[in-house]
């Protein structure tokens, strides 16, 4: 019994062990308490860094093309950015300062008078955000209500690496400890 649950350890440390990794937070950029943007998110399997700022990006450097994109990056907004006292505190957020609400757009289509994309509504209580399409007239510049979502896609040699997590390096030291004890035991019942 007891080789068998050797074994039983050993097949899943190697199997969790080798397979299981989890990618890093993104780093969240912050200056005298305002949340400026953030590196590292991940959406679609691959990392951007966006930047709020009172400025909609030209039609040229915008890295989303359609609404999909534009709904997943907002999404990742809600999940992986705004998370803690920015989560609750819209006035946090550069661009923003009306102390209920902000919305913070990701455009996927801007022309002369226009934005299209989406909105992640960040609200004073956490259970009240969500993610709508918006469409807006001008650049919506100096308003207390609305920010933009300035992204751009992280270089190869600037994503982050995946991190093992704990409990999978726990799982493979205790797969190697009962390999070790396994070996051991052979020796000394060959000698």
């Amino acid at each position: 019994m007891r080789t068998f649950v050797k074994n039983s350890l050993l097949q899943a440390a190697l199997l969790l062990g080798t397979q299981a990794a989890a990618h890093a937070s993104p780093i969240l950029l912050v200056q005298d308490g305002v949340l400026m943007g953030a590196e590292g998110i991940e959406i679609g399997g691959r990392q951007y860094d966006v930047l709020f700022s009172d400025a909609r990006q030209a039609e040229s450097r915008l890295v989303f093309d359609s609404f999909d994109d534009s709904w997943a990056a907002s999404d990742a907004l809600d999940r992986l950015v705004f998370q803690g006292i920015y989560d609750t505190s819209p006035r946090r957020t550069n661009g923003c300062s009306n102390p209920i609400s902000c919305a913070i757009v990701t455009a996927f289509d801007v022309g002369a008078v226009s934005v299209t994309g989406t909105a992640f509504t960040n609200t004073a209580t956490q259970y009240l955000d969500l993610i709508a399409p918006y469409i807006g007239l001008g650049n919506s510049a100096n308003s207390a209500l609305i920010t933009y979502a300035n992204w751009s896609l992280r270089l190869p040699e600037e994503q982050q690496q995946a991190v093992p997590e704990p409990s999978s390096l726990l799982l493979a030291g205790a797969g190697l400890a009962a390999l070790l004890a396994r070996r051991r035991h052979r020796s000394r019942a060959v000698a």
